[in-house]
């Protein structure tokens, strides 16, 4: 799936789906999500919703690609190994690195302010890398967490491929925020809007949005 989106009421909604698969696939969904935010910002949106919820995972570099220009530049989060040693995620002129390696590259040209109201819709269907995109959304200047709590899979894995062909997934870092703190359990959200109707913490974020607007 790739990401799609739309303006509601002069507000951006991004919806940023998992992304299962090879290099091709996360090169279409890197190019998408670009002209998706390029197409979004021309309209002016007076705010952000980036909805995290069907994200079950995947390659995280492509998704934070896609919403690079929506977050400050420099470190928003990093990979904490078992011997206290740590990777760090950082955004640099639209460069997504892990230390200094170039993981992804942002194909958006949106620039602009950054204080504008983001809002960050989570469920337990949002694990492993849809947990990554959401650790690197906290501490944006303007940003507000709705829906309910993650599947708490906030951490980094080595894959290893045995004889026989089987993939061994081995744990080998916890995710931290942008300030070095250790993510533990689900990651948590500033408002709690239950699941059983979809449109119910968009309708939230619109409002809380509008809120920081008008006042």
């Amino acid at each position: 799936m790739l990401p799609t989106g739309r303006v509601v009421r002069s507000v951006g909604y991004v919806r940023l789906p998992g992304l299962p698969g090879g290099r091709r696939l996360a090169r279409r969904y890197t190019a998408t999500g670009g002209e998706l935010l390029d197409g979004l910002a021309s309209a002016r949106p007076v705010g952000w919703i980036l909805d995290l919820r069907s994200n079950g995972g995947g390659n995280m570099w492509p998704m934070l690609a896609v919403v690079a220009p929506l977050l400050d530049e420099g470190p928003v989060g990093r990979f904490v190994r078992a011997d206290g040693g740590s990777e760090v995620w950082a955004l640099e002129h639209g460069r997504v690195l892990l230390d200094s390696t170039r993981m992804a590259r942002s194909l958006s040209s949106t620039g602009g302010p950054r204080d504008v109201p983001l809002a960050v819709l989570t469920s337990k269907g949002t694990a492993s890398a849809g947990e990554a995109v959401a650790v690197a959304c906290r501490g944006e200047p303007v940003v507000r967490f709705l829906g309910t709590p993650t599947a708490d899979f906030t951490t980094g894995n080595l894959t290893r491929v045995l004889r026989d062909g089987t993939r061994l997934h081995i744990t080998s870092a916890h995710y931290a925020d942008r300030t070095g703190r250790l993510i533990v359990g689900p990651l948590a959200v500033d408002e709690t809007v239950g699941d059983s109707d979809p449109r119910a913490a968009v309708r939230a974020a619109l409002t809380w949005i509008h809120r920081r607007c008008d006042g």
